[in-house]
């Protein structure tokens, strides 16, 4: 029994050591734009940035704002960690860890909207358990309420890297990888690209009416992270990101548009904070389709248009809201 106690932990060990080994390896060979993407938002917690504006969201708001353009003609120090597909559950998590790793005191925190983002399940994320790695007690809470909570993907890091078995095989196949976002330039947490992805609807959108599947828990932790930073004193401001106009008339047509306005508006009424593009119609006449990556996402030429309106809204001569 004894001997085969050892056997089992030396394999144990063995199959422990493999997973990290493996691991590694798959870090390397993370597609380029990913990687600078994932690169950018865990040097906020590995370096001692003194920033007093945070943003925070998802990929919508993580292409919409661009720092460089916050802190021009402004006081700021910004820093944008909005992080792909992240939902209001990883954001509360997210915020939680930042507001440990900030050194100074942080004045304003951004809040990115989108229409889908209330709908997500309480996953614990591709990318926000590596990008809060350092920050033991929120990866914790994090996994712990989860709908995954503790699997074997904790204990195994490469299962919860697998997808990236399929960018080593066709790699391994000699085919040739196309970034989603062709990435020219990486700032405090911004990654800027000017490109456009490939075979997008522009126009032609039917949508069935049918309503928004809100996760109730999802407004929940939306909320919680609202109450937490007003606790702390820091101001608050709900930004609803640009979409296509065309898939906009038509998310409207079916009225899922509205129902998630009159969500995020009655949220910023009730804890009293500005909500930015309220009925996703700023700038509608000056976006034109070369300024998205897709008709939810903007590019480069996008954040620059929406980054300069929220900056002479609220931080152009005197940076208080």
């Amino acid at each position: 029994m004894k001997r085969f106690v050892i056997r089992l932990m030396v394999f144990l060990s063995m199959l422990f050591l493999f997973d990290r080994i493996v691991f590694l390896f798959l870090q390397t060979q993370r597609p380029s734009d990913y990687k600078l993407f994932l690169e950018a938002k865990q040097d906020f917690f590995n370096d001692d940035y003194n920033i007093n504006l945070l943003i925070i969201g998802d990929s919508h708001i993580a292409d919409a704002l661009d720092p460089r353009i916050l802190d021009s003609m402004s006081t700021l120090k910004s820093y944008n960690l909005g992080v792909y597909h992240a939902s209001p559950f990883e954001n509360y998590y997210i915020t939680l860890a930042a507001l440990t790793q900030q050194k100074g005191k942080l004045d304003y925190v951004v809040l990115g909207t989108n229409p889908e983002m209330f709908d997500r399940s309480l996953s614990k994320g591709r990318y926000t358990p590596l990008i809060i790695n350092g920050a033991l007690i929120r990866l914790f809470q994090l996994t712990l309420f989860s709908e995954e909570g503790f699997d074997k993907s904790t204990l195994f890091l490469t299962v919860q890297e697998q997808y990236l078995f399929t960018h080593v095989f066709n790699q391994l196949c000699g085919k040739t990888y196309k970034p989603t976002r062709a990435i020219v330039n990486v700032f405090h947490g911004f990654l800027e690209f000017h490109n456009q992805m490939e075979d997008i609807q522009w126009s032609g959108y039917s949508l069935k009416p049918e309503r928004i599947k809100f996760n109730s828990e999802q407004i929940v932790f939306f909320k919680k992270t609202i109450e937490l930073l007003q606790e702390e004193g820091i101001k608050v401001i709900i930004v609803n990101t640009p979409i296509w106009f065309e898939k906009s008339l038509a998310l409207r047509q079916a009225g899922k548009l509205d129902e998630f306005e009159s969500l995020v508006k009655d949220i910023s009424l009730k804890y009293h904070i500005p909500l930015f593009n309220p009925g996703h119609d700023l700038l509608k006449d000056d976006l034109i389709n070369s300024d998205f990556l897709n008709a939810e996402h903007l590019n480069y030429g996008g954040a620059v248009k929406f980054s300069t309106l929220f900056r002479r809204t609220y931080f152009n001569k005197d940076p208080s809201i």
